[in-house]
């Protein structure tokens, strides 16, 4: 939900450009000149052609009349819930988080430059590099010692404060069930008389919220238990695979292979239409994210969220505390969290309210479910310091608005010159990828807008009639997505355009980049799962028999 400051300084500045008149500007706006699109696309494609006639501080201000109705129409739809268990919301966002980095570009946008492959930190393949970093060797902070040589190979993990009503306990470490937080007091920049507690992982950003920092925990007690057995297994002098002799890389060989399967297997399922998921099954090859995955597309995932969660025993409707709202589980994120670290052991995530049981057993009654596709946003979403955005005093028509995760999404892809939905689908038709009857109506597209408009739009600025007019024929992609998602898929999966830009960006990033000398990665890890575990289970497949192994 974050993103990076690198990133936020160039979009501050270019929103202070933008506000000039085109004439007057000294420099050319800063954008994205090393993304790579999809396809070429002309003038009239973009959102900001000059040839309608909108300047920039007009299509800004539009946009936030639009992403205000984007928010206040989610709260005509709390507790709306879609099929989809809602830890599925936060399993994309880790794994977007793996795929894109867009937190540091300083690049200048001229119309007549060529676009670039842009320089996307992250591998944009889906191999838990936003987990291990650099590993024990580049990484060895996020490792701890596991003899007296100080041979790193387990992750380490945070410990969360007792809330136990013994006073000799209450606040002290009790169990490793957070993600490893380094304490800095004013010596390393913390306030006077405070304590400040830094994230120690390869990527910040999953510490957005405690439910996907819950979901790294799980990953690396995962890795943890899977280095004890390897390590076990090679001390045993029983080891048959040459690979048993680096515990660590055997270890991480079948954790990343059980994050592809999961993806692949449990996870887009789940969420595509069946001709996007088609796409899947066929090799691919690997290559980088594209501008419009990357800044539009991939961020379906802010649809899915809801305003409160059924948490655990104490964080629930019958639990002594009530449902988590969002904005307490946002409170714990990154570098400036707001509320005090570590956090209480009361708010250890129970998977259960958030993934199916497992075959066999008992959903539990009370499990989250994400919030149906479509173009609104959780009302938090935008009240919220890590995602709220100060209205620039450059562009005085943006005063007033409430600005927030919808506003700067649509902004940042008006910033990087996304394509129009409508040109993307026009190109994917084009292309054969999909029929001309997949491409949203205008007259579905002007009755969302509508129906949005009159959801509970008092005394706030919403879509004018104009707006409507203008946003009907040429939409924001990342609303478009959204929208397609609720007309051809009622909420439940993505439409035409997202679910094959979303089925393409994955199918090149699970390409198979072999391990430790074989020439699947995959393959390797069914064999040292075998050998590792010859009576036990297969290796697991869904969240739910993830959430079953790492809990030993």
């Amino acid at each position: 939900m974050r993103h990076g400051q690198g990133f936020d300084l160039v979009f501050q500045e270019w929103l202070r450009l933008a506000a000039q008149p085109p004439a007057s500007r000294a420099e050319p706006l800063p954008g994205f000149d090393r993304y790579e699109p999809m396809f070429d696309y002309a003038p009239e494609d973009l959102l900001d052609d000059p040839a309608t006639g909108v300047a920039l501080p007009e299509l800004l201000d539009m946009l936030a009349r639009l992403s205000t109705q984007m928010h206040v129409g989610a709260l005509k739809l709390t507790g709306s819930l879609g099929d989809l268990p809602a830890g599925y919301t936060y399993l994309a966002q880790f794994a977007i988080h793996d795929l894109v980095n867009t937190a540091s570009f300083r690049t200048t946008l001229d119309r007549n430059l060529p676009r670039r492959q842009f320089g996307n930190i992250q591998s944009a393949a889906l191999d838990l590099a936003s987990l291990y970093g650099g590993g024990p060797a580049g990484s060895p902070a996020f490792f701890e010692p596991t003899d007296a040589t100080e041979h790193r190979a387990r992750f380490r993990l945070g410990w969360m404060r007792d809330s136990s009503g013994d006073p000799a306990l209450r606040g002290h470490p009790t169990r490793q069930e957070d993600i490893p937080r380094l304490p800095l007091g004013p010596e390393l920049g913390a306030a006077p008389g405070d304590t400040r507690f830094d994230p120690l992982l390869a990527d910040t950003r999953n510490a957005d919220n405690l439910i996907v920092s819950q979901l790294v925990v799980l990953l690396m007690k995962t890795h943890n238990r899977l280095y004890d057995a390897a390590q076990d297994h090679a001390a045993s002098g029983r080891a048959h695979n040459r690979l048993f002799a680096r515990p660590f890389e055997a270890a991480r060989c079948m954790l990343t292979a059980i994050y592809r399967q999961i993806l692949r297997g449990d996870f887009l399922p789940r969420l595509l239409p069946p001709s996007a998921l088609a796409r899947l099954a066929t090799p691919a090859t690997a290559g980088p994210v594209g501008l419009e995955a990357a800044l539009a597309v991939l961020r379906f995932g802010h649809a899915m969220v809801q305003p409160v969660y059924e948490f655990s025993a104490v964080h629930s409707g019958s639990g002594p505390s009530g449902p988590a709202r969002l904005e307490r589980l946002m409170d714990f994120f990154g570098l400036h969290p707001t509320r005090d670290l570590p956090a209480d052991d009361t708010w250890v995530i129970d998977w259960s309210l958030f993934f199916d049981p497992l075959t066999g057993q008992a959903a539990n009654p009370r499990m989250n479910r994400a919030r149906p596709l479509g173009p609104t946003i959780a009302e938090p979403l935008r009240r919220h310091a890590a995602t709220r955005v100060a209205p620039p005093a450059d562009l005085p028509g943006l005063a007033g608005h409430r600005l927030g995760l919808g506003w700067r999404t649509m902004a940042k892809g008006l910033m990087a010159r996304l394509p129009t939905g409508q040109a993307l689908a026009r190109h994917l038709v084009q292309a054969g990828k999909i029929a001309p009857t997949e491409v949203l109506p205008q007259a579905a597209l002007d009755h969302i807008l509508r129906t949005g408009r009159t959801a509970g739009c008092i005394g706030e600025r919403c879509v004018t009639e104009a707006d409507i007019g203008f946003l009907s024929q040429r939409t924001p992609l990342f609303f478009y997505i959204l929208a397609e998602a609720r007309h051809f898929g009622a909420g439940e999966r993505l439409g035409p355009v997202g679910g094959l830009v979303v089925a393409e960006t994955f199918a090149a990033a699970l390409a198979d980049p072999g391990f430790g000398g074989e020439a699947s990665l995959d393959d390797a890890a069914a064999l040292l799962w075998r050998e590792l575990y010859p009576s036990g289970p297969g290796m697991p497949a869904t969240m739910p028999e993830l959430v079953d192994f790492a809990a030993g």
